[in-house]
């Protein structure tokens, strides 16, 4: 499965295809509609996917009436990236180990000529859509960032945990082990704090 409510509740998105969708909906409108939980947890671990069934989840992220923490372990890549950035600010974290990753919307559309045209304006349209909502969760602009994405020739933007919580993709390092409103217990390394701890060092 790609997504399951497990024994400490949290919701696991390694997919970002249909059925994926289906599930998280649906684990996800359990835990909104469940007064025991407070904070609603999911942990990413994805190569990416489907930009429309990110879109979805951000959706319904976004409406939720409660905090939403993201945690991402592993990988989180392209759409599994956007989710992460999508939680509430302050419950979103990344794992040291994590490779993350970022890039504007590519396809290999293939067809009749008209089709392409078509598919290709509905891409555009979409990744306008990414980078706005990227953005957006980011606390940034949606200038400052494609000129990011420019700077590295559009390729695919690699960046450890510690970028990820300096750009705003994140907001600590670690794996929370409650969540809480502020989090505790949180295993989390503070970016300022560790810089501060080289210069001691050095």
């Amino acid at each position: 499965m790609a997504m399951s409510r497990d024994m400490k509740e949290r919701i696991w998105v390694t997919k970002f295809d249909d059925g994926s969708l289906k599930e998280f909906y649906s684990d996800f409108m359990n835990m909104e509609h469940d007064p025991s939980v407070q904070i609603i947890p999911i942990v990413v671990t994805s190569y990416g996917g489907s930009l429309d069934n990110l879109n979805a989840m951000r959706d319904i992220i976004k409406s939720s009436e409660k905090p939403v923490s993201v945690t991402a372990i592993g990988k989180a890549m392209s759409a599994g990236l956007a989710l992460l950035v999508s939680g509430t600010k302050g419950l979103r974290f990344v794992a040291p180990g994590t490779s993350l990753m970022l890039h504007e919307a590519s396809s290999g559309a293939m067809g009749k000529v008209e089709e392409i045209v078509s598919y290709t304006k509905h891409l555009d349209e979409l990744n306008k859509l990414f980078i706005k909502n990227m953005a957006e969760d980011m606390g940034r602009t949606e200038s400052w960032l494609r000129k990011e994405i420019s700077k590295r020739n559009n390729a695919d933007w690699f960046m450890t945990a510690e970028e990820a919580v300096e750009i705003g993709l994140a907001d600590a390092i670690g794996v929370p082990r409650t969540y809480t409103s502020p989090p505790q217990q949180v295993i989390a390394v503070d970016v300022k704090e560790k810089k501060a701890l080289r210069r001691k060092k050095a």
